[in-house]
């Protein structure tokens, strides 16, 4: 619960919420070793970038302990993906999806997964699944518009983004406007 909790804690109290998440999993573990759920809260709860060593044997037992928890999949699969293991990274976020499939940010990680490996059409068709889903998630959202421009579709990347109704609505307009005047200057490159 700590760890989830961090997505919507104040930046001022996040570390106190880690120092208590911590101390909770430290806890379980010495009550059970096994405990699943203190597992997967270690490995989450470790920064990625620049800690692959650290983060994979946690990531490992925590799967091996909740093989279908849908945040270490998606944790390990986001961690395969830093790696450049895309092939482990899109069948780990798949699935994560096939265990909970109303998590909008392991669908994203999915499709940049399936795009990073080359399956385009895949990619495609789960992106616009999860923006079936959530039409104005902001990480889907962004994904699809730059899907589009790096395809070569950049009119209609354009076009996607002229839609007021469907734009992500915590972007700033004049955020999202530096982003389709980067994707504008593609059309000379196409």
């Amino acid at each position: 619960a700590y760890h989830h909790s961090l997505t919507y804690t104040e930046p001022a109290r996040q570390a106190g919420v880690v120092a208590q998440a911590e101390a909770a999993a430290r806890r379980a573990l010495e009550l059970d070793p096994d405990q699943p759920v203190a597992a997967a809260t270690q490995a989450l709860l470790v920064p990625v970038y620049r800690n692959w060593a650290k983060a994979e044997p946690l990531f490992e037992k925590a799967r091996r302990l909740h093989p279908k928890e849908p945040s270490v999949l998606a944790g390990y699969g986001r961690l395969a993906f830093g790696l450049g293991r895309i092939k482990d990274a899109g069948a780990m976020t798949a699935e994560s999806i096939a265990a909970d499939a109303y998590i909008p940010t392991h669908r994203q990680l999915h499709a940049m997964a399936l795009w990073a490996d080359g399956r385009i059409e895949e990619a495609e068709l789960a992106i616009k699944k999860a923006l079936a889903l959530w039409p104005r998630h902001y990480a889907l959202w962004f994904l699809r518009f730059y899907m589009l421009a790096h395809a070569g579709l950049v009119d209609e990347a354009l076009a996607f983004a002229a839609d007021p109704a469907g734009r992500p609505p915590a972007v700033p307009a004049e955020d999202l406007e530096r982003q389709v005047a980067s994707i504008r200057a593609l059309q000379s490159r196409v």
